[in-house]
């Protein structure tokens, strides 16, 4: 199976682990990774991913919502300000991540009721979103990142959300496997153990798997 790797790290590694305990006949291989995986190109039976594949081959189901918020170090804020209103971007130092072979630049608020997308800029760009993290921690810039990645930073002050009043931007993590005429009894089990725990596990709002 695949995920994304600082969410994988920090709770499905933990879902996984009690998984194989609990059923210790079955071999687990956890690729983490911040990539676009399909599982019937890849040949990978479950894929948990932000952006999932599509086609008549697949089955897609929803198991976390969250949102996206605007993230800032109590150091940068202190050398640099802490931005207001959305405009307030425009100046300053914005870490991208790079996402399907594009920077993922344009950042989307609510504001005065109306949807409106800041073309953000910086110096920063990464694949990683636990380097881009890393690079927010350390004060050299500002960053997007989905809630159940930063909970812990902004409970215990390592990070502060900046527009909390602004935030639209939702984001889920999807769960897909080839549609298959028989699913094995193996991925059959897992997916059942994955659906009752990982939102538990993560604190984030159920989805609709």
């Amino acid at each position: 199976m695949t995920a994304p790797l600082h969410w994988g790290r920090n709770v499905l590694s933990e879902v996984v682990a009690a998984f194989s305990e609990r059923y210790p006949n079955i071999e687990i291989q956890l690729v983490l990774a911040d990539a676009i995986f399909d599982p019937v190109r890849d040949g990978v039976d479950v894929v948990l991913g932000v952006l999932p594949p599509t086609g008549a081959d697949m089955v897609v189901t929803r198991a976390l919502r969250s949102r996206r918020l605007v993230i800032a170090s109590p150091d940068y804020i202190a050398r640099h300000g802490e931005p207001k209103v959305p405009d307030d971007l425009l100046a300053h130092d914005c870490i991208r991540l790079f996402i399907d072979g594009k920077p993922f630049d344009h950042w989307s608020f609510r504001e005065n009721g109306r949807i409106r997308t800041i073309h953000v800029k910086g110096r920063l760009t990464t694949t990683s979103t636990e380097v881009m993290q890393d690079w927010v921690l350390a004060g050299r810039g500002v960053g997007l990142k989905a809630e159940w990645d930063i909970e812990r930073d902004i409970a215990e002050g390592r990070l502060v959300a900046c527009l909390p009043d602004y935030w639209c931007d939702e984001i889920s993590l999807y769960i897909c496997y080839a549609n298959r005429r028989h699913l094995p009894p193996r991925i059959r089990v897992f997916l059942d153990f994955l659906r009752a725990t990982i939102a538990r596990a993560s604190g984030a709002k159920n989805g609709d798997a």
